[in-house]
Parts: structure tokens; C-alpha cells; sequence
């Protein structure tokens, strides 16, 4: 099934298992990190219709001070992995990995990888030797790992030589995540840098006949889905919407989050009191927020407007999105949706300034770098 994806973290609750009655997700992509192996063992029994992966995190011991909570309970803990491995090192990983999948019950092994800080750092060797050992232990299909920063994508002429050897492995398809340079939530991607994630999804997808699932991911996650990814996924918290190398480093915490209103229309999510509950007093209140309880609750108390609240909300606004879009059958056609939702959303966000609402600039700035990444890699491939 194609669609969302479930990105799982810490403190669950019923979150999962609520998205999962709402028909609007099509798998789970589990974290080692944050449940123990009895844990994680019946999150994986509920997940009832819903499709599963489960990603390692071996990218984990790449990152400088890098750790991971759980690893060590669910036999996932390589703290000595080093880009040096020998090939029985590799060989142990991945089969530690695979038996891992296996004890779960998960279809498809997401392959162990590193994160690369570009396509041609000292990891990517290692990495592709641990999909190519991956694929020998494994008794079921294979996804390879793709953990990138962000700014690699800035040479796309990289990204081609490392597609020429990705595409030699007989693997079923890629699990792709991109470490985004910013801290901040919904920041605006550079759009020659989408352009480049982009086409990458095109051409393992359309040209080359893999599946790819994009994790860690938020509205770009669409733009993913409608050159042809089969899955985006996004969680509840925002560091499982955007990924970042600090989640997984030591700290002392930070300022708690603002409850936010997921906007389909306007594909953002707003600031519930100072923004949200302005646009509800506006006569673009029904085209920014369609749900008539949405609206009036923010008319009402919209300080009463809860992070449980915007959690929930938005996964089943992206939910909503990502079956909205994955319902056309074509990537042209799904690219001439996407299109027209960005077009729509800078429309709406251009009408509420005469409306006397004044939002961060960021928000129009996200939304013309996915229309120009859109038309450029369009163009650029030609579809």
C-alpha cells in the first residue's frame, strides 16, 4: 500500500494505533531507539492492517557522540562500527540487522548504512557494502539505506555516480533520509537541493523500477510521493518530521514546542494561538482550515488548543494529503496535483495579508521553493 508512513518514536501512546483506525496510513517505520524488544515486539502485533519496516539506526555510530536508547535490548548496538570495518565486521551487522527483522516479523529488512556527508565521504563505501551483505543474509526483500546531509545534494553531478553503483544492487528498493542543515521547524529548503532529492526519487522509482520510502520527512514528503516514492513518512513530534544528527546526540533538553494547526490548504502547520486563531476571525477561515470543529475550537480557546491536539491533527491532515495525492495513478498526473496544491496554497496565503494577517515570511518561502523544485526537476526529467 502506498501513502504515509508512521514515522515512530517515543511516547506512542495510542497515537499509532489511533492513525491506524482512521485508514489513513499505510505502514510503520519502527525505531529500535526508543522501545526494547519486548516493546517493540507488541507495538509490531497492533499494527493490525498497517505495513511495517524497521530501521536499524546504525547511522547512529557515524554521528560524532552519537547513541541510541534501546539498541543494545534489541541486539542493534555496533557503538565500535568505524568506516574501516573489515568484511567480517559488515558481515556481522547485517546479520545481527536481518535476525533483528526477523524475531520481529517485519517483510522487508531496511539495510544498516552511516550517514554520509556526501556521496563521496568515507562512509559510502561502507555503506554499500552493508546493503550488498544485507542482501546475502537476508531471507526476505531488502531496502538499502540512503542517510544523507543535506548539503551533498547540492551536486547532483555525485548524486549520478553514486545512482551508476545503487542501481547495480538487486535490492527491492531504498529507504532515503536527508539530514536537514537547519534546527528550526519547517524551514525552507534550498530548492536546487530538493531538485536534487527529487530527481534522485525519480530515477530510483520511474527509470529504475525501485520502491523508495522517505523518511523523517513533512510536506516535502509529498513532493517525494509525487515523483514517485510509494511512502513519505512524518511522526508526531517534529523531530520526527525533519531529521537532524542532534537527535541522536546528548543534551540537556530544550524549550517545549508550541501547539501548532495543521493547515492541508495552506500545507503548514500554523502556530495555533498568534496565527491559527487569527485566520479563523477571516472569511478564508472555511479554505485554510475545512474541519468546521477545528475552526470552532480556535474561535473559542485556542490556548486551549493542545500538542496532543496538533500531534493527532496533523498526521491525519498529511494522511488526508498523501491519499488525496496517491490516489492518481500517473506520475504526470500526480505531479499536476501537487502542483495545483502548492498553487492553491500560495494563493491562500497571499489572500490572508489583506485580511490583516501577517504570517513569518518562511511560510511563502517553503512554498516557492517547492514550486520551483517541482518545475525544475519536471523539466530537468522531462515528465
Amino acid at each position: 500500500m502506498s501513502g504515509l508512513w508512521i514515522q515512530h518514536g517515543y511516547g506512542k501512546g495510542t497515537k499509532i494505533s489511533d492513525i491506524r483506525d482512521s485508514a489513513l496510513a499505510a505502514g510503520v517505520v519502527l525505531s529500535p531507539g526508543d522501545e526494547g524488544r519486548r516493546s517493540l515486539s507488541e507495538t509490531r502485533s497492533v499494527l493490525g492492517r498497517l505495513d511495517a519496516l524497521l530501521d536499524p539506526q546504525t547511522f547512529v555510530y557515524s554521528i560524532p557522540g552519537g547513541t541510541a536508547r534501546c539498541h543494545e535490548d534489541n541486539g542493534l548496538a555496533f557503538s565500535d562500527l568505524h568506516w574501516s570495518a573489515s568484511p567480517a565486521e559488515v558481515v556481522n551487522v547485517a546479520e545481527k540487522v536481518v535476525a533483528t527483522n526477523r524475531e520481529l516479523d517485519i517483510p522487508r529488512v531496511v539495510a544498516p548504512t552511516c550517514l554520509q556527508r556526501d556521496f563521496r565521504d568515507v562512509w559510502t563505501p561502507l555503506s554499500l557494502q552493508l546493503a550488498r551483505a544485507t542482501l546475502a543474509a537476508a531471507d526476505r526483500p531488502v531496502l538499502a539505506s540512503l542517510v544523507i546531509d543535506e548539503g551533498a545534494l547540492s551536486n547532483w553531478h555525485d548524486a549520478t555516480d553514486w545512482l551508476d553503483v545503487a542501481t547495480t544492487l538487486d535490492v527491492a528498493g531504498f529507504y532515503i533520509v536527508v539530514n536537514r542543515g537547519s534546527s528550526s521547524y519547517q524551514a525552507p529548503w534550498d530548492p536546487a537541493r530538493l531538485v536534487t532529492l527529487l530527481r534522485l526519487i525519480y530515477s530510483l522509482t520511474e527509470l529504475n523500477g525501485y520502491e523508495v520510502i522517505l523518511g523523517y520527512s513533512d510536506f516535502e514528503g509529498l513532493l517525494g510521493a509525487a515523483f514517485g516514492a510509494s511512502g513519505h513518512g512524518t511522526g508526531w513530534y517534529y523531530s520526527l518530521r525533519r531529521f537532524s544528527e542532534t537527535k541522536w546526540q546528548p543534551s540537556t533538553g530544550g524549550r517545549a514546542a508550541s501547539p501548532r494547526v495543521t493547515s492541508g490548504p495552506l500545507m503548514a502547520a500554523l502556530r495555533a494561538d498568534g496565527e491559527a486563531d487569527l485566520i479563523v476571525r477571516t472569511p478564508l477561515a472555511a479554505s485554510v482550515f475545512p474541519s468546521q470543529p477545528v475552526r470552532t475550537r480556535l474561535a473559542e480557546n485556542p490556548t486551549g488548543w493542545s500538542l496532543p491536539d496538533s500531534w493527532d491533527q496533523h498526521m491525519r491532515e498529511m494522511g488526508s494529503l498523501s491519499r488525496h495525492l496517491m490516489s492518481e495513478r500517473s506520475t504526470a498526473t500526480r505531479l499536476d496535483t501537487m502542483q495545483s496544491l502548492i498553487d492553491g496554497a500560495l494563493r491562500l496565503s497571499a489572500g490572508l495579508e489583506p485580511e490583516g494577517v501577517l504570517l513569518p515570511a518562511a511560510y511563502t518561502t517553503r512554498l516557492q521553493g517547492f514550486s520551483e523544485a517541482v518545475a525544475v526537476a519536471r523539466e530537468l526529467e522531462r515528465v
